[in-house]
């Protein structure tokens, strides 16, 4: 009889992302789902039907953080300066960056991490200001990164 099953439930809020190299923009993130991904099936004509198999190719969706505007906008800065390095003619060695989401236990040590590789960001969303409220709320943006593909490993 095995008892190598683990009959914890995850947490939700027991991750740690990083971009590399962005330290100052990980300390904010509060939000991000492992992005999903998709094998397109090839239908393949068949006796008069149609059998279906899996295609050749991989299809990886884009990942979304959400975080916190910090004081001095550096971290959105940071991101924007990051997209606008895209469209130069000679862009920076540094224009890909490894995005790393550390999933952990309960006891908050490292459990997995999933590594997304040659990511860039794709869209950086709006910031929220308002003066007509009661109480002030911290403004949050979303960004959007596409990267090759990814990997998951798990932590000893």
């Amino acid at each position: 009889m095995s008892t190598d099953i683990n009959y914890n439930v995850a947490q939700s809020t027991n991750f740690k992302a990083e971009i590399a190299g962005a330290d100052h923009f990980n300390f904010f993130i509060q939000q991000v789902s492992i992005p999903s991904i998709s094998i397109p099936e090839v239908p393949t004509p068949y006796s008069n039907n149609f059998v279906y198999m899996p295609g050749d190719t991989v299809e990886y969706d884009p990942i979304t953080f959400v975080f916190i505007v910090n004081e001095d906008y550096a971290n959105y800065i940071y991101i924007l300066d990051w997209m606008k390095d895209q469209q130069k003619r000679e862009a920076p060695k540094d224009r890909f960056k490894d995005i790393t989401i550390h999933v952990l236990n309960n006891n908050k040590l490292a459990n997995l991490r999933f590594v997304l590789y040659n990511s860039f960001p794709t869209s950086l969303g709006n910031i929220d200001l308002e003066s007509a409220v009661v109480e002030a709320a911290t403004p949050v943006c979303q960004v959007t990164f596409r990267y090759q593909y990814f990997d998951v490993f798990f932590e000893s």
